[in-house]
């Protein structure tokens, strides 16, 4: 009797479970379909040229592009065969709004598996669903709706190998993080951070058996940065550009601008300053410096993949690392302490539209009011700090899981201050479903205290 009352039991929980699921997958799909009603059609920017012609290349004579690594262009390649290019507007939002909800039951995957409570994984995994921030992306033709999904694929793999050290999830990790380097160079320096996550653990815990893991690790890094250099190669074959993406040289001349370090070269000083003496004011960055784009196609660092523009700001980076080091981190500080959900691309065109839902306006101020939790990624840095150095060896186990997603958001905010001269918000979307996490957790359990008082209470 005892057996079948346990697999009723059973029963009745994966039911609820299953509808539970479903009332969150269906907020999702609504969300999305309210936004694609407002709009009409995906929103178009200044970079969706650049994947679409990255696209068409990929399908009509395999050729890859210096901007744009293959995997977002496929699945634009993917879509236009099946449904037109014409289309290609009105068809990606499907796609995107699929990746965008599968991203969802990885959230709700990833929070049971890392704290082993349900209800806060139904609470994150439906804020994620409604979060504006985080679903407009379905509606943008930009790689971010999928590097979204990369990046929490690669943490909830990160935590399943820790909790159950079992390899073959080290493995998905690493396959995931290729995917994802494949769709944004964002992610190039995150194979290196993985066996850093590996040895923090090994020195915290000593429950892993560092030996073993060797042997995978360099397997996976040397196929990552194996295939980078073969692709590069082939970038060489098709274009006489050796790397991964030419960007890299215009965003490393907008940080060493941003910086005021372009004073070390005296030719690259004499064009920022007649730049900055002749540039309409909406070319000038944060009235600090030039918009690099603009800066290297009028001043002639253009050419050949510009090769000028990034030996100059290689040349200035490697003379001066102290310099640039201490201004990115206290960059990077800087970041952690300001609103990471400031991108606007989706909030315009929604103010912007005939259409729009008030339903949906009312449900983002709801997620607005969320999201001004973000002072807690702070928070969560400090405390990740004292389970680093201070706690016993119960809490770093138990916690550790926490320690990934803190150290995956630390990531994307490193990698924006140290490799990008602005447009911050858009680079952090990826880890956006992450930071939801860690704003979640601090009133899950304040919540839970005061519920334990409140029994305790009325116990005495």
């Amino acid at each position: 009797m005892t057996k079948y009352k346990k697999e009723s039991t059973d029963i009745k929980k994966r039911i609820l479970h299953n509808f539970i699921m479903a009332a969150i997958m269906a907020s999702g799909a609504g969300i999305r379909i309210l936004l694609y009603k407002s709009l009409g059609k995906a929103i178009e920017v200044s970079d969706t040229p650049t994947y679409l012609d990255c696209a068409m290349s990929l399908y009509y004579h395999l050729g890859l592009s210096e901007y744009r690594p293959p995997v977002y262009p496929l699945g634009i390649m993917l879509m236009g065969t099946k449904y037109g290019w014409a289309n290609l507007s009105r068809v990606m939002p499907y796609l995107q709004s699929l990746i965008g909800l599968a991203n969802v039951v990885i959230i709700f995957k990833l929070v049971h598996e890392a704290f082993k409570n349900r209800t806060m994984s139904y609470i994150v995994s439906f804020m994620c669903a409604i979060g504006f921030s985080i679903y407009n992306w379905d509606l943008v033709l930009l790689s971010e709706n999928f590097s979204i999904l990369f990046a929490t694929s690669i943490i909830y793999n990160l935590v399943l190998f820790f909790n159950r050290k079992v390899n073959k999830y080290l493995y998905f990790s690493f396959f995931w993080t290729f995917t994802a380097i494949y769709t944004k160079p964002f992610f190039l320096l995150f194979p290196l951070v993985i066996p850093v996550l590996v040895a923090v653990r090994y020195l915290l815990l000593k429950d892993i058996q560092i030996k073993n893991l060797l042997k995978p690790l360099i397997l996976c890094i040397s196929i990552i940065y194996g295939s980078i250099f073969l692709y590069s190669g082939l970038h060489y074959a098709q274009t006489g550009y050796f790397g991964f993406s030419s960007v890299g040289n215009v965003n490393l001349l907008g940080k060493v601008m941003q910086y005021d370090m372009a004073k070390y070269i005296p030719e690259l000083e004499a064009d920022v300053e007649k730049a900055m003496n002749n540039e309409n004011q909406w070319l000038i960055v944060d009235g600090k410096f030039p918009e690099p784009w603009n800066f290297v196609g009028k001043y002639g660092y253009r050419e050949n993949h510009y090769e000028k523009a990034g030996k100059y700001a290689k040349k200035i980076i490697l003379g001066h690392p102290f310099e640039f080091m201490i201004k990115s981190t206290g960059l990077t500080f800087q970041l952690i302490q300001e609103n990471p959900f400031k991108d606007y691309i989706a909030v315009n065109a929604l103010a912007n539209s005939e259409n729009k839902s008030k339903l949906l306006t009312e449900i983002k101020k709801i997620t607005d009011y969320f999201e001004n939790l973000y002072p807690l990624i702070l928070l969560s840095v400090l405390e990740c700090i004292y389970l680093i150095f201070f706690a016993g060896k119960s809490t770093k186990e138990k916690m550790f899981p926490f320690i990934l997603i803190v150290a995956a958001v630390l990531y994307h905010y490193a990698i924006a201050a140290f490799f990008s001269y602005g447009d911050y918000p858009r680079l952090l979307a990826p880890s956006y479903c992450l930071i939801y996490i860690i704003m979640a957790i601090y009133p899950a359990r304040f919540i839970s205290f005061l519920m334990i008082r409140t029994i305790n209470l009325y116990a005495a």
